[in-house]
């Protein structure tokens, strides 16, 4: 904690710092999209010449005032810095752009640390190791106008498929649904594997595209980055690849705008059964090497409707995300949230409220695994027999446009799936800088 303290520290520097310099800038504080403004004209030189920088922070505090075996505070935080070359203004080059991100993960976990026993972390800025990583490392290439686009690189899952803003602060809310039940091979930010994605709009309202990501879990694991995760290098371990296909409609509904997302995937590397063996038999019971099953595969759904107030602007949105994988191997095999966002709040256009509830299942099939373990080894282990459920309030203070603070409360049943762990009742501050 006093390690992240001092992070923290370190961060309301700059951001005071960033006060400090208003005077010089041409831009007013309030309002201005970067806390340290335009650099005395220098930063929006660089992008008219096709250069432009980004350097994010986001904190996340909380407290656990009920659930576990004792009551923890601890702060995760990470910092994002990345660039985009437009290389049509670079190089003449039409349609091309260069995009290069990396990220530094850090902090303690109070889901861990007050033994939470939840399935999702309580800060979803946590975990993936606490180092540097390449998290975008990518070409972008869009043809015959912005009809056909392909990206190619380094790319993360959760930037191109379901893809899904971070506004709260339970991982089980905050971004890419398929990652919170096959995590082992749907990579979700700040984790990027070798991938292409190719995106053709169909009609004026509608797109599909299709990608195939590598399957290396040794891209993921925290030994690998710590030593190797800033290079674009290819890790041995690779095993396959996943191929999603996502179906878009925009429409525009009653006035407002909407987005009706409906995707698939297919993994060819395959996994372990979870309850048979190489002869069918149950694993727990007869032993043996778990069966292998040839592919993995799965589907979501996302939905966002705005439904009052100005287009885009102030006005509430409804929110509806799911996703289902396929029960030979998955240990988490569906979850769904649902909720709604208040934006402009108090007639303030960067103050938002949110709510939502979310609901992540266990497989059945990995319950009768653990149930017939204890039997045969005499054992105690809880196996999940219930959701966990979440319920889940944020409001967002713009303090300036660029820097935002969002007190939020957590309520978590169920924890781990199982009446055995406490219902938990979290507090959390979520900090946003954008210097």
């Amino acid at each position: 904690m006093i390690k992240r303290a001092a992070y923290l520290i370190t961060a309301m520097s700059l951001i005071l710092s960033g006060y400090a310099s208003a005077e010089n800038s041409d831009q007013n504080l309030q309002t201005r999209p970067y806390l340290f403004g335009d650099w005395g004209g220098v930063r929006t030189q660089l992008a008219q010449d096709g250069v432009t920088f980004s350097l994010g922070y986001t904190g996340e505090f909380a407290h656990n005032f009920r659930g576990g075996t004792s009551h923890v505070s601890d702060y995760a935080d990470q910092f994002a810095l990345g660039t985009t070359l437009d290389l049509d203004r670079l190089l003449g080059w039409q349609g091309g752009s260069f995009q290069i991100t990396y990220s530094k993960r850090g902090g303690e976990s109070t889901s861990n640390d007050a033994h939470l026993g939840t399935l999702q972390q309580v800060q979803e800025i946590y975990g993936r190791g606490e180092t540097w990583r390449l998290t975008r490392f990518y070409l972008d290439q869009k043809l015959w106008g912005d009809t056909v686009a392909l990206r190619i690189g380094r790319l993360t899952l959760s930037d191109d498929f379901s893809s899904f803003p971070c506004d709260f602060q339970n991982n089980m809310i905050c971004g890419s649904v398929p990652g919170k039940i096959v995590s082992s091979y749907w990579f979700t930010y700040p984790v990027s594997v070798w991938a292409a994605r190719l995106k053709v709009k169909t009609t004026a309202e509608t797109y599909a595209q299709l990608g195939v990501y590598q399957v290396n879990p040794v891209i993921g694991t925290t030994a690998y980055a710590e030593d190797y995760g800033w290079r674009p290098d290819n890790p041995k371990g690779t095993r396959g690849a996943v191929f999603p296909l996502e179906l878009g409609w925009l429409p525009t509904v009653a006035g407002y705008p909407a987005s009706y997302r409906l995707g698939f995937w297919y993994n060819n590397a395959g996994g372990d059964d979870l309850l048979l063996n190489t002869q069918g038999q149950p694993l727990a019971v007869s032993g043996g090497e778990p069966m292998q099953r040839n592919s993995r595969y799965g589907s979501y759904q996302n939905i966002d409707q705005q439904i009052t107030g100005v287009v885009k602007g102030q006005g509430l949105s409804l929110f509806w995300r799911s996703a289902f994988a396929d029960q030979a191997t998955s240990q988490t095999d569906r979850v769904i949230n649902v909720g709604a966002k208040y934006v402009g709040a108090f007639d303030r256009p960067d103050d938002y409220f949110g709510i939502t509830f979310g609901a992540l299942h266990t497989n059945d099939r990995y319950n009768t695994f653990v149930d017939q373990s204890n039997v045969v080894h005499h054992k105690a282990e809880v196996a999940p027999k219930h959701n966990e459920y979440v319920l889940e309030a944020i409001y967002n203070i713009g303090l300036i446009h660029s820097v935002s603070i969002a007190p939020d409360l957590q309520y978590v049943i169920h924890p781990g799936g199982t009446t055995d762990n406490k219902n938990a009742l979290v507090f959390g501050l979520k900090t946003n800088v954008n210097f």
